[in-house]
């Protein structure tokens, strides 16, 4: 790797830190003390930098609305709303409450809360080979097939990768997010 990729690469990273620190004040500033920043807001914030840091296979790189399918957490619903509502960067989201498996339909992001293993991999079954990403903060999520897991871990909140499922369903997620995960599996 030469030194200047290295440089750009690090330009990257470093964006991508300031962007989850402006969240974080951002949404301090409107009333959270500090130390009392949600988890649930904390994983919005994660998975609208990986919409930002991602493209799918039909995009010409200037997409500047996501369909969101949030199956099982009205609470995490709520927070990407208002994450998007705040956010001065694109993309927009729209954010689905699902139900159903039909609701996913037409999505590029969905995410998982709560859901028990027979119906999640029927979801992702459902999803497997379209360019949706999929994202939950369920254990074993990335071993079951999803795409990114998000792990609470010693305090911090930090995001395991199943490559094998992006590469799969055509989607493309920036190396330096790549480069933040706790584990990349599926190689």
């Amino acid at each position: 790797m030469n030194l200047c990729s290295s440089v750009i690469k690090i330009a990257k990273l470093l964006l991508l830190c300031l962007v989850f620190a402006i969240f974080l004040i951002s949404m301090q500033e409107r009333g959270l003390a500090a130390g009392t920043v949600n988890i649930s807001l904390m994983k919005g914030v994660y998975l609208y930098n990986f919409i930002r840091f991602a493209s799918w296979p039909d995009d010409p790189g200037s997409r500047t609305k996501v369909i969101v399918a949030v199956y099982g957490s009205p609470v995490f619903a709520d927070q990407l709303e208002v994450i998007s509502q705040k956010s001065e960067y694109p993309p927009d989201m729209e954010v689905r409450r699902c139900q159903t498996v039909s609701c996913v339909d037409g999505a590029h992001v969905l995410y998982v809360h709560d859901m028990e293993d027979v119906r999640l991999l029927a979801l992702l079954e459902h999803v497997a080979k379209h360019p949706v990403m999929t994202v939950s903060d369920e254990a074993d999520f990335v071993q079951l097939g999803g795409m990114l897991e998000l792990v609470e871990e010693e305090e911090r909140l930090r995001f395991d990768v199943n490559l094998k499922a992006i590469r799969d369903s055509g989607l493309y997620l920036n190396a330096d997010v790549l480069d933040m995960a706790r584990k990349v599996v599926n190689q």
